[in-house]
């Protein structure tokens, strides 16, 4: 059967807040081009499609996408495994997928490996190892392609974005991580995702029972407004009183957060010094560092341009530029770890 060409190249980066965008090109034979940037609300697909058609090339054929996703009810365990022979047998895995897991997909789980510390392919390996296991339901990786295919996007490379984000992290601040760790706070709608990186690789701990809905919510009761659509347009639009609260709006956050914080810091010996929050939409950056600051912890500083053109990326100026587009530029920067993703 005949098929439509590739006509563009984008960047597309989904979470449940928002999706990201960006024209791919290749501004001299080193570097790739990011251009016209953009941020949508998830439930924005209009202003999505009007960006697709004003910014890919016209005529048929697909649009190439460098796509970056976290399906729901997917996971990232650290495990150490031993290895009888290489590669490793996915098939194995997934019965301690199951273990871990507090929802069974029926069509399955998706899975694939890379080295816990290190980041590199375990396709070689044999004997013991400490491996991270990227899990994702089937059915929810299939809605995600369906999904795309919707939009006209045919993914050139898909990435398990957390995994891709990780990696950059650990590469930029290596130097860093040897006496100190560093705390990633992944936001959800009603859960929120905390890693942690030292110098023995990355740790993820099970969710914390709080997210960007759940503090919604919150901030309705404490600031006695009428709705949570009143509360959101405050946390949207903060001024400099909303700010000052701040502390305490994110008081239960900061509470689920510091308990595992000290518990990471008993169990290991090893201080965290800062924490990089990620998934946060560009409405509310403004909770990075009022979160850290309210854990004692500050967030550390990245130069998102020098970043880019360090990983071959030639980057025009981003909508609310900062380090919050550092999950979507590395999933097409040389920074993300392999994602050996395959099939159990």
């Amino acid at each position: 059967m005949f098929e439509r060409a590739p006509r563009s190249t984008i960047l597309v980066h989904t979470t449940t807040h928002f999706v990201r965008v960006a024209s791919i090109g290749r501004s001299s034979s080193s570097l790739q081009e990011v251009r016209n940037a953009a941020e949508f609300a998830a439930e924005d697909e209009a202003g999505l499609k009007a960006w697709l058609e004003e910014n890919c090339e016209e005529g048929p054929g697909w649009i190439a996408g460098f796509c970056g996703m976290q399906p729901l009810g997917s996971m990232l365990l650290r495990e150490d495994l031993v290895v009888r022979e290489p590669p490793p047998k996915l098939d194995a895995i997934a019965p301690l997928v199951d273990r871990r897991a507090r929802s069974h997909p029926e069509e399955g789980w998706q899975i694939g490996i890379v080295d816990a510390i290190q980041g590199t392919s375990l396709a070689q390996a044999n004997g013991p190892c400490t491996a991270l296991i990227v899990a994702m339901p089937r059915s929810e990786v299939r809605k995600h392609q369906e999904t795309l295919l919707g939009w006209g996007v045919r993914p050139r490379q898909m990435e398990f974005t957390p995994l891709a984000t990780l990696g950059a992290l650990k590469s930029h601040f290596s130097d860093d991580l040897t006496d100190a760790a560093m705390a990633v706070c992944e936001f959800g709608d009603r859960e929120t995702t905390l890693y942690f990186i030292d110098r023995k690789g990355v740790h993820p701990q099970d969710p914390l029972p709080f997210g960007l809905q759940t503090l919604e919510e919150s901030a309705q009761k404490d600031l006695n407004l009428e709705s949570v659509e009143e509360a959101r347009a405050a946390l949207d639009n903060p001024d400099e009183d909303f700010v000052r609260r701040a502390p305490r709006l994110l008081r239960i956050f900061a509470s689920h957060l510091r308990l595992t914080l000290d518990y990471y810091e008993h169990q290991t010996g090893r201080v965290v010094g800062s924490l990089f929050p990620v998934n946060l939409p560009a409405t509310r950056t403004w909770l990075a560092p009022s979160l850290a600051q309210a854990v004692d912890l500050v967030v550390p500083h990245l130069d998102l341009m020098d970043w880019a053109n360090q990983h071959g990326l030639d980057i025009e100026p981003l909508p609310n530029e900062g380090e919050g587009w550092l999950p979507t530029l590395a999933l097409v920067g040389d920074a993300s770890l392999t994602n050996d993703e395959s099939t159990s």
